[in-house]
């Protein structure tokens, strides 16, 4: 049974990362059985979650392709340990991409802020890195 559930809030592309080492470092210390965690994304950080090659044109300089793919993965693994990335499709549209760019492991909503309101109202904790 989980003791703890987490939103953690992501807005800002080169926040991502960040969010992917709070998470490992919280699933170390408590254990997968003890989370239930959340990543919600919106505004221009939804770019990270898309497939489409152009979006990538909004990340930072520094980070090269062999840098994403490996975030990239990071994300799959951390979606089979049971953590939840949701993206907001109102952001997506608002930067040029299609619900059908995401990744697969990805669930999308209408609407981020609405999400992160219904987490809260539900008792999860919220951490915005």
């Amino acid at each position: 049974m989980a003791l703890y559930s987490i939103l953690f809030h992501v807005n800002e592309v080169d926040r991502c990362p960040v969010a992917l080492g709070n998470l490992h470092n919280l699933l170390k210390d408590v254990g997968q059985e003890s989370i239930i965690a959340e990543v919600i994304v919106n505004g221009p950080a939804v770019v990270f979650f898309s497939t489409a090659v152009q979006a990538r044109e909004k990340f930072p300089s520094f980070w090269s392709e062999e840098f994403y793919q490996k975030l990239v993965q990071d994300m799959k693994d951390l979606h089979e340990m049971g953590v939840c990335f949701t993206v907001c499709s109102t952001a997506l549209s608002l930067n040029g991409i299609n619900n059908d760019q995401v990744y697969p492991f990805v669930t999308l909503v209408p609407a981020g802020i609405t999400e992160i309101v219904k987490k809260q109202s539900e008792g999860y904790g919220y951490v915005k890195p």
